[in-house]
Protein backbone atom coordinates (compact mmCIF):
# COMPACT_ATOMS: atom_id res chain seq x y z
CA UNK A 1 0.00 0.00 0.00
CA UNK A 2 1.05 3.12 -0.94
CA UNK A 3 0.47 6.48 0.57
CA UNK A 4 0.26 9.77 -0.96
CA UNK A 5 0.72 13.29 0.29
CA UNK A 6 1.09 16.30 -1.43
CA UNK A 7 1.37 20.18 0.14
CA UNK A 8 -0.95 22.39 -0.82
CA UNK A 9 0.60 25.28 0.98
CA UNK A 10 -1.61 25.86 4.65
CA UNK A 11 -3.04 22.13 4.08
CA UNK A 12 -2.15 18.91 2.08
CA UNK A 13 -4.05 16.33 0.69
CA UNK A 14 -3.70 12.47 1.79
CA UNK A 15 -4.60 9.62 0.49
CA UNK A 16 -3.97 5.48 0.27
CA UNK A 17 -4.01 3.09 -2.56
CA UNK A 18 -5.91 0.60 -0.65
CA UNK A 19 -8.69 1.14 2.20
CA UNK A 20 -7.38 0.46 5.47
CA UNK A 21 -9.83 1.13 8.16
CA UNK A 22 -7.88 1.00 11.34
CA UNK A 23 -5.58 3.54 9.47
CA UNK A 24 -8.63 5.87 9.13
CA UNK A 25 -10.29 5.13 12.45
CA UNK A 26 -6.51 6.01 13.82
CA UNK A 27 -6.36 9.63 11.16
CA UNK A 28 -9.48 10.44 12.48
CA UNK A 29 -8.25 10.13 16.48
CA UNK A 30 -5.20 11.92 15.51
CA UNK A 31 -6.16 14.84 13.26
CA UNK A 32 -8.99 17.30 15.39
CA UNK A 33 -12.28 17.09 12.72
CA UNK A 34 -12.09 20.93 12.21
CA UNK A 35 -8.67 20.16 10.74
CA UNK A 36 -9.64 18.01 7.89
CA UNK A 37 -11.75 17.11 5.32
CA UNK A 38 -12.62 14.51 2.80
CA UNK A 39 -13.20 15.04 -0.66
CA UNK A 40 -14.66 12.12 -2.00
CA UNK A 41 -13.00 12.95 -6.13
CA UNK A 42 -15.26 11.84 -9.13
CA UNK A 43 -16.26 9.30 -10.40
CA UNK A 44 -15.43 9.25 -14.51
CA UNK A 45 -18.49 7.68 -16.93
CA UNK A 46 -18.67 6.95 -21.07
CA UNK A 47 -16.13 6.47 -23.46
CA UNK A 48 -12.40 8.03 -22.30
CA UNK A 49 -14.14 9.32 -18.98
CA UNK A 50 -11.65 9.57 -16.02
CA UNK A 51 -12.16 9.48 -12.40
CA UNK A 52 -9.95 11.39 -9.56
CA UNK A 53 -9.57 8.86 -6.02
CA UNK A 54 -11.05 10.48 -2.96
CA UNK A 55 -8.55 12.21 -0.42
CA UNK A 56 -8.21 14.10 3.02
CA UNK A 57 -7.62 17.76 2.89
CA UNK A 58 -5.70 18.13 6.30
CA UNK A 59 -3.98 21.25 8.17
CA UNK A 60 -0.35 21.39 7.62
CA UNK A 61 0.54 20.98 11.10
CA UNK A 62 -0.43 17.16 11.22
CA UNK A 63 2.36 16.38 7.85
CA UNK A 64 4.77 15.05 10.60
CA UNK A 65 2.36 12.98 12.57
CA UNK A 66 0.59 11.55 9.08
CA UNK A 67 3.65 10.29 8.20
CA UNK A 68 4.85 8.81 11.18
CA UNK A 69 1.09 7.10 10.59
CA UNK A 70 1.80 5.95 7.63
CA UNK A 71 5.34 4.05 8.45
CA UNK A 72 3.54 2.63 11.43
CA UNK A 73 0.80 0.81 8.95
CA UNK A 74 4.30 0.09 6.64
CA UNK A 75 2.72 2.25 4.10
CA UNK A 76 5.33 3.83 1.39
CA UNK A 77 5.36 7.29 1.36
CA UNK A 78 5.13 9.70 -1.66
CA UNK A 79 5.22 13.12 -1.22
CA UNK A 80 5.11 16.49 -3.22
CA UNK A 81 4.84 20.06 -2.75
CA UNK A 82 5.36 22.67 0.24
CA UNK A 83 3.49 22.84 3.69
CA UNK A 84 3.46 25.82 5.53
CA UNK A 85 2.70 24.88 8.95
CA UNK A 86 0.42 27.88 10.43
CA UNK A 87 1.48 29.45 13.50
CA UNK A 88 -1.01 30.41 16.55
CA UNK A 89 -3.18 33.61 16.15
CA UNK A 90 -5.45 35.56 17.58
CA UNK A 91 -8.93 34.76 16.20
CA UNK A 92 -12.46 36.15 16.87
CA UNK A 93 -15.28 34.16 14.86
CA UNK A 94 -19.12 33.41 15.51
CA UNK A 95 -19.97 30.26 17.24
CA UNK A 96 -23.33 28.73 16.25
CA UNK A 97 -23.45 25.66 18.55
CA UNK A 98 -20.65 23.46 20.58
CA UNK A 99 -21.31 20.25 20.81
CA UNK A 100 -20.25 17.61 24.06
CA UNK A 101 -17.13 16.69 24.88
CA UNK A 102 -16.15 13.57 23.02
CA UNK A 103 -13.24 10.90 23.92
CA UNK A 104 -11.39 11.30 20.45
CA UNK A 105 -8.45 8.65 21.79
CA UNK A 106 -6.34 8.33 23.98
CA UNK A 107 -6.09 10.76 26.10
CA UNK A 108 -7.62 13.47 24.02
CA UNK A 109 -11.11 14.80 24.69
CA UNK A 110 -12.65 17.66 22.58
CA UNK A 111 -15.97 19.04 21.75
CA UNK A 112 -16.28 20.59 17.83
CA UNK A 113 -18.02 23.92 17.49
CA UNK A 114 -20.83 24.66 14.55
CA UNK A 115 -18.70 27.82 12.69
CA UNK A 116 -18.44 28.46 9.02
CA UNK A 117 -21.38 26.65 8.33
CA UNK A 118 -20.21 23.06 9.87
CA UNK A 119 -17.96 21.56 12.26
CA UNK A 120 -15.02 23.89 11.67
CA UNK A 121 -13.97 24.51 15.48
CA UNK A 122 -11.98 21.93 17.87
CA UNK A 123 -12.48 22.98 21.46
CA UNK A 124 -9.93 20.49 24.04
CA UNK A 125 -10.77 19.34 27.16
CA UNK A 126 -8.11 21.50 28.87
CA UNK A 127 -9.20 24.45 27.08
CA UNK A 128 -12.85 24.63 28.18
CA UNK A 129 -11.66 23.40 31.84
CA UNK A 130 -9.84 26.62 32.00
CA UNK A 131 -12.19 29.21 30.69
CA UNK A 132 -14.96 27.63 32.88
CA UNK A 133 -13.42 26.64 35.66
CA UNK A 134 -14.52 23.42 36.40
CA UNK A 135 -12.82 20.41 37.28
CA UNK A 136 -13.57 17.44 36.04
CA UNK A 137 -11.76 14.36 34.79
CA UNK A 138 -12.62 11.54 32.65
CA UNK A 139 -14.73 9.18 34.73
CA UNK A 140 -16.04 11.67 37.37
CA UNK A 141 -19.23 12.41 38.80
CA UNK A 142 -20.56 16.03 38.05
CA UNK A 143 -20.65 17.90 40.89
CA UNK A 144 -22.80 21.02 42.00
CA UNK A 145 -19.98 23.22 40.54
CA UNK A 146 -19.45 21.48 37.17
CA UNK A 147 -22.90 21.69 36.72
CA UNK A 148 -23.01 25.54 36.57
CA UNK A 149 -19.51 25.81 35.06
CA UNK A 150 -17.80 27.35 37.81
CA UNK A 151 -14.53 26.73 40.70
CA UNK A 152 -15.62 25.35 43.62
CA UNK A 153 -14.09 28.76 44.73
CA UNK A 154 -16.78 31.03 43.02
CA UNK A 155 -18.75 33.96 45.11
CA UNK A 156 -22.20 34.52 45.13
CA UNK A 157 -22.34 36.94 42.21
CA UNK A 158 -20.40 34.19 40.24
CA UNK A 159 -22.80 31.92 40.97
CA UNK A 160 -25.92 33.72 39.96
CA UNK A 161 -24.55 35.13 36.84
CA UNK A 162 -23.32 31.48 35.57
CA UNK A 163 -27.01 29.91 36.76
CA UNK A 164 -28.85 33.16 34.89
CA UNK A 165 -26.77 31.88 31.56
CA UNK A 166 -27.08 27.77 32.26
CA UNK A 167 -31.03 28.96 32.79
CA UNK A 168 -31.27 31.05 29.98
CA UNK A 169 -29.37 28.23 27.33
CA UNK A 170 -31.14 24.77 29.20
CA UNK A 171 -34.95 26.06 29.53
CA UNK A 172 -37.35 23.44 28.11
CA UNK A 173 -39.79 26.35 26.54
CA UNK A 174 -36.42 27.38 24.76
CA UNK A 175 -34.13 24.52 23.97
CA UNK A 176 -35.92 21.11 22.31
CA UNK A 177 -32.94 18.95 22.93
CA UNK A 178 -34.25 15.73 24.86
CA UNK A 179 -32.61 16.29 28.06
CA UNK A 180 -33.16 19.93 28.41
CA UNK A 181 -35.77 19.11 31.37
CA UNK A 182 -33.35 17.03 32.73
CA UNK A 183 -30.39 19.68 32.91
CA UNK A 184 -32.63 22.46 33.38
CA UNK A 185 -33.61 20.75 36.63
CA UNK A 186 -29.84 19.96 37.58
CA UNK A 187 -29.20 23.54 37.24
CA UNK A 188 -31.67 25.01 39.43
CA UNK A 189 -30.83 22.36 41.83
CA UNK A 190 -27.08 23.36 41.63
CA UNK A 191 -28.25 27.24 42.08
CA UNK A 192 -30.61 26.92 44.52
CA UNK A 193 -28.13 24.40 46.98
CA UNK A 194 -24.95 26.69 46.29
CA UNK A 195 -26.76 29.84 47.24
CA UNK A 196 -27.35 27.90 50.60
CA UNK A 197 -24.19 29.20 52.69
CA UNK A 198 -24.85 26.02 55.54
CA UNK A 199 -25.35 23.46 53.02
CA UNK A 200 -22.70 24.57 50.91
CA UNK A 201 -20.21 24.38 53.74
CA UNK A 202 -21.44 20.65 54.65
CA UNK A 203 -21.43 19.94 50.94
CA UNK A 204 -18.10 21.16 50.46
CA UNK A 205 -16.67 19.14 53.14
CA UNK A 206 -18.26 16.04 51.99
CA UNK A 207 -16.44 17.05 48.64
CA UNK A 208 -13.06 16.73 50.33
CA UNK A 209 -13.58 13.84 51.94
CA UNK A 210 -14.77 12.13 48.61
CA UNK A 211 -11.57 13.09 47.00
CA UNK A 212 -9.56 12.06 49.92
CA UNK A 213 -11.11 8.39 49.64
CA UNK A 214 -9.89 5.45 48.31
CA UNK A 215 -11.59 4.86 45.12
CA UNK A 216 -9.73 2.55 43.33
CA UNK A 217 -11.65 -0.43 43.39
CA UNK A 218 -14.51 1.34 42.15
CA UNK A 219 -15.66 0.75 38.21
CA UNK A 220 -16.05 4.30 36.34
CA UNK A 221 -16.32 4.82 32.41
CA UNK A 222 -12.75 6.62 31.96
CA UNK A 223 -13.29 7.37 28.19
CA UNK A 224 -16.68 10.11 29.45
CA UNK A 225 -16.30 13.36 30.57
CA UNK A 226 -19.92 14.27 32.52
CA UNK A 227 -20.15 17.52 31.42
CA UNK A 228 -22.58 19.89 29.81
CA UNK A 229 -22.20 23.21 28.17
CA UNK A 230 -23.68 26.15 30.18
CA UNK A 231 -23.98 28.13 26.53
CA UNK A 232 -23.38 26.83 23.19
CA UNK A 233 -23.13 30.01 21.17
CA UNK A 234 -21.44 33.13 20.93
CA UNK A 235 -18.77 35.25 19.80
CA UNK A 236 -15.42 34.00 20.65
CA UNK A 237 -12.09 35.36 20.76
CA UNK A 238 -9.24 33.15 21.10
CA UNK A 239 -5.80 32.02 20.58
CA UNK A 240 -5.88 29.69 17.87
CA UNK A 241 -4.68 27.67 14.85
CA UNK A 242 -6.29 29.38 12.10
CA UNK A 243 -6.27 26.93 8.61
CA UNK A 244 -8.01 28.06 5.24
CA UNK A 245 -9.38 24.45 3.42
CA UNK A 246 -8.70 24.47 -0.01
CA UNK A 247 -11.73 22.66 -0.86
CA UNK A 248 -14.36 24.73 1.05
CA UNK A 249 -12.73 27.82 1.04
CA UNK A 250 -13.85 27.80 5.16
CA UNK A 251 -12.02 28.88 8.12
CA UNK A 252 -11.16 26.28 10.57
CA UNK A 253 -9.72 26.59 14.13
CA UNK A 254 -8.02 24.40 16.67
CA UNK A 255 -8.46 26.91 20.27
CA UNK A 256 -5.62 26.84 22.47
CA UNK A 257 -7.11 29.75 24.92
CA UNK A 258 -10.19 31.28 25.37
CA UNK A 259 -10.02 35.27 25.80
CA UNK A 260 -13.37 36.06 25.48
CA UNK A 261 -16.63 34.55 25.00
CA UNK A 262 -19.57 37.27 24.22
CA UNK A 263 -23.23 36.81 23.99
CA UNK A 264 -24.63 37.64 20.85
CA UNK A 265 -27.28 40.16 21.87
CA UNK A 266 -30.16 41.71 19.14
CA UNK A 267 -31.14 45.54 18.90
CA UNK A 268 -34.21 44.32 21.22
CA UNK A 269 -31.99 43.35 23.80
CA UNK A 270 -32.74 39.77 23.19
CA UNK A 271 -29.48 37.00 23.38
CA UNK A 272 -28.90 34.57 20.83
CA UNK A 273 -30.03 30.79 21.81
CA UNK A 274 -29.15 27.57 19.97
CA UNK A 275 -30.01 24.05 20.58
CA UNK A 276 -29.65 20.93 18.18
CA UNK A 277 -32.70 19.58 16.34
CA UNK A 278 -33.10 16.28 15.75
CA UNK A 279 -35.71 16.88 13.13
CA UNK A 280 -34.20 19.37 11.22
CA UNK A 281 -30.34 17.28 11.56
CA UNK A 282 -28.81 20.94 12.58
CA UNK A 283 -28.83 23.35 15.51
CA UNK A 284 -31.86 25.88 15.89
CA UNK A 285 -31.89 29.39 17.50
CA UNK A 286 -34.16 31.51 19.89
CA UNK A 287 -33.49 34.72 20.56
CA UNK A 288 -34.69 35.44 24.43
CA UNK A 289 -35.41 38.37 26.93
Amino acid sequence: MRAILEGNGQTFSFRTTKYNEDLKDELKALVPSSMRSWNPGSRGYGYRSRSSPGYWEISAQYWDKVIGLCKKYNCAVETNGIVDKPSEQIATFTLDYMGLLRHRGGDTYTASGWVNHGWNATFPLEVLRNWFGFNMKPGDAPTLYSVLSISDKAAGAEIKKAYRKAARTWHPDVCKEPDAEEQFKKIQGAYENLCDPLFRKRYDAGLYYQKAADTNSSVVDTTAINWVPPVRCGTIKAKAIVVRNDYDREDRYVVNKILAWDDIVNRSGETRVTYWSMEAKGYREKWVA
